[in-house]
């Protein structure tokens, strides 16, 4: 029983120890994740509109 404690204990102070370091680290997952989607999000965008353009150019290539 007292392996079981100190094993808990010595969990429960790793689990401390580790939500210290990420908040004086200034790290949030969730923030750092709806980011990445931003990210991809106007990166699709760009492709699409260098797309757009691209057939844009095209067209008025052919025009002539």
């Amino acid at each position: 029983a007292g392996h079981k404690t100190t094993s808990a204990a010595l969990s429960t102070i790793a689990n401390a120890a580790q939500v210290s370091l990420d908040s004086q680290a200034g790290v949030d997952l969730d923030e750092e994740a709806v980011n990445l989607v931003r990210y991809q999000q106007a990166f699709q965008a760009s492709g699409k509109a260098i797309q757009v353009a691209s057939t844009l150019f095209d067209t008025l290539l052919a025009l002539r």
